[in-house]
């Protein structure tokens, strides 16, 4: 909410990257396909290589996990992305110094 310039739109793809493969694990296949063209279409805008995300890298492994919804005309119902498919973002470099988890959660 806080981010502005090209980084919010990236961030936004980022996002919907994620709620994409969520509807994909909960069934929700139409919803799953249309995060993954929105936030494909988000994303682009930027270079290769974002914030040091490889995007192409990223969007390869997103097509393969996502293929059996991409490529079918009417997909399985019971559909689900392989497990071993499911993309996982690696930054380059990585970050110095990766915030605490728990800086972020609320004590109960």
């Amino acid at each position: 909410m806080e981010t502005f310039g090209p980084e919010k739109s990236f961030y936004q793809g980022l996002i919907q990257a994620a709620v994409g493969l969520c509807h994909f694990c909960n069934g929700n296949l139409r919803g799953a396909v249309k995060l993954y063209h929105s936030s494909r279409d988000y994303m682009k805008k930027h270079g290769p290589l974002f914030l040091g995300l490889d995007q192409n890298r990223f969007w390869n492994d997103m097509e393969k996990c996502f293929a059996p919804l991409l490529t079918a005309q009417a997909p399985p119902r019971d559909a689900a992305p392989a497990e071993d498919l499911i993309p996982t973002i690696e930054l380059t470099p990585p970050p110095a110094d990766w915030p605490d988890p728990a800086a972020f959660l609320e004590e109960e």
